[in-house]
């Protein structure tokens, strides 16, 4: 988190004042409308004295911004929303008419409350407006409006971003970098600034030199660093939190390439995020509400379509800290007994611990998830991987940890764990029908060694149970594995205790045409399970057409997820975790977990 105290003067309350906009061009006068400077008085960079230029030519534009404003828009009988307009002009004027009033006005009409902000520009004459300058007016404006929220009849929780051109860049900026930056010091600063939702209007977003706009480095002072121009190019900025998003674009258009919304719609994609793309056959660029005689002029249509199904994504949203506790409890809902082993003699049965979803029958069919824990094969228990499961069941899945021999408590070899494996995966789909289960859809996850098992399911022919009905299925249609146990080779993770047949035992030697589509956290600094071994994972796996998505936590060790070493790496986990399973369509909506800083954490709890 990038805190920026220094642009704030410790006033807490901000200035509200009645104005009329005029046109210092050509004397006219736009509505009069409430504008409110959304920072304290005596904020850094922040100066009323200074007179915005206006200039009326097709429409009406401004620049010269020295004190950002909302211009509030408010509907007859609103409905709750709040949108943030970010109107356009290449960060050196706003098309404050065009991008701006007319849009305020078209969503009047469908009950939505809107604020058309003016925001500092960074090529202003004789000012310092560079970023993270105008990102600080847009989280700020979002800020306020939720500080507000009761005043304007709004809920909280649906207050959305809406930006075109380079506004679209600045808009899509604040839902990727919102978690990032912290601006102030007064009561508003402590507010939520992410969006609920953004549209993204024909918008500036790479810096891809293939596609780009002039202005999306506009923002940057001279001699930027790589790392600086990253944060320009929104696509890659975007991960599991960033909002639903709305986009469209014209096919026609020459000034902002379609390319730039196509490749953000695709970012949002991989990340799970509940996006939508609007190509038009016709309409330019800076068409607004669209230009008359082509299709684009159904883009609100489609935004106000689309609107349910941004709040569907919306739903309880658990913090890292309420893990474990609560209705977040890990204490499973049932245990079922899937086998009976011999233990040195005696018969010793091996248990499922169930979570079930809220409202759950045996008549559901819904999706499964099947965990092992880790331990090394030596030991470990099926609390291990609690979390995950309860997680799961909250969002709406069967989830389960199993309970298999280890070494130290039943005198057994790394065999017996990946027999196991496979006879709870067979006894799961066998129970489907009792377990309210759908047996076409269960994934198998794990961690560590119970990565490894989770994966053996998938991809290792041998050591299935004798006497057991091969007929029956072990192997998942997902795999979600936690650093897991790739390599059982030589060269891999204790060898010595499979020397014998590593080959058989080892997945990453069973890649094939058929393996399921595997999600794979690993941290760089994992001293069992190198990360080249991960990458080669990946690489087999790509080569047979299969997808594999690995995502690599930059220095964290060997078992960062757990509970007990960092909830809130914990908590990104699940929620990339939930991100693979929503694109295979096993989980609808958004993650019940979100990071949330200080600033978040009242607004993701729905205080």
């Amino acid at each position: 988190m990038i805190t920026l105290h220094k642009l704030l003067s410790p006033i807490l309350i901000a200035t509200v004042c009645m104005s009329a906009l005029a046109s210092a061009a050509d004397g006219n006068e736009l509505d009069a409308r409430p504008v409110i400077s959304i920072w304290p008085a005596g904020t850094a960079g922040v100066d009323p004295s200074v007179a915005e230029e206006f200039h009326k030519q097709k429409s009406i534009y401004v620049k010269t911004i020295h004190n950002p404003t909302l211009t509030v828009f408010r509907p007859e009988n609103p409905n709750g929303v709040a949108v943030v307009i970010c109107p356009g002009g290449g960060y050196t004027f706003l098309s404050f008419e065009n991008e701006g009033k007319r849009i305020a006005e078209k969503l009047n009409k469908s009950g939505i409350t809107a604020f058309v902000l003016k925001y500092r520009l960074p090529t202003t004459q004789g000012a310092d407006f560079k970023h993270p300058v105008p990102l600080s007016d847009a989280l700020r404006a979002i800020q306020w409006i939720r500080g507000h929220a009761t005043e304007y009849k709004l809920d909280p929780k649906r207050i959305g971003i809406m930006g075109f051109s380079a506004g679209g860049h600045l808009a899509a900026s604040a839902g990727t970098l919102y978690s990032k930056y912290s601006f102030g010091t007064d009561e508003i600063s402590k507010v939520s600034s992410r969006p609920d939702f953004m549209c993204l209007g024909y918008p500036v977003i790479s810096t891809q030199k293939e596609f780009q706009h002039g202005c999306v480095r506009s923002p940057l002072k001279a001699g930027y660093t790589p790392a600086q121009l990253k944060e320009m190019s929104c696509e890659l900025n975007v991960n599991a939190q960033t909002p639903p998003t709305f986009l469209m674009h014209a096919k026609n258009d020459k000034g902002v390439l379609p390319q730039n919304s196509i490749v953000m719609h695709e970012a949002l994609k991989k990340q799970g995020v509940a996006t939508e793309l609007k190509l038009y056959e016709q309409g330019g660029h800076g068409f607004g509400l669209g230009r008359t005689g082509t299709d684009s002029t159904q883009w609100m249509g489609d935004f106000i379509d689309w609107l349910p199904h941004a709040r569907a994504q919306q739903g309880r949203v658990w913090t890292p800290e309420e893990i474990g506790k609560g209705a977040f409890s890990q204490r499973p809902d049932k245990a079922l007994v899937y086998k009976t082993v011999d233990n040195k003699g005696e018969a010793t049965e091996l248990k499922l611990q169930v979570f079930l979803p809220k409202g759950h029958q045996a008549s559901d069919s819904r999706p499964a998830a099947v965990f092992f824990h880790g331990g090394g094969w030596r030991g470990g228990t099926p609390d291990h991987m609690y979390p995950q499961c309860r997680y799961l069941a909250l969002r709406g899945m069967v989830a389960i940890s199993v309970q298999y021999r280890t070494i130290n408590g039943f005198g057994t070899t790394p065999k017996e764990c990946v027999t196991d494996g496979k006879s709870a995966m067979r006894w799961v789909r066998t129970h489907a029908a009792e377990l309210g289960i759908d047996p076409s859809r269960i994934v198998a996850g794990g961690g560590s060694a119970g990565g490894h098992i989770a994966a053996a399911t998938a991809l290792v022919e041998a050591f299935d149970e004798a006497g057991e009905d091969a007929s029956v299925s072990c192997r998942p249609e997902a795999l979600v594995l936690f650093n897991p146990v790739f390599d059982n080779g030589p060269q891999g993770f204790r060898n010595s205790l499979v020397r014998e047949y590593w080959k058989a035992i080892s997945p990453i030697d069973h890649i094939d045409a058929n393996t399921p589509p595997t999600f794979v956290i690993l941290g760089t600094k994992d001293k069992h399970i190198p990360v080249e071994t991960a990458k080669r994972f990946e690489r087999l796996m790509t080569e047979q057409g299969r997808r594999c998505d690995l995502h690599l936590y930059e220095g964290r060790k060997h078992g960062f997820y757990n509970i007990w070493e960092d909830r809130n790496a914990l908590a990104d986990t699940m929620i990339r975790m939930d991100r693979f399973l929503s694109s295979l369509g096993y989980l609808e909506g958004e993650p019940a977990l979100a990071l949330v800083s200080a600033t978040d954490r009242n607004h993701a709890q729905g205080l």
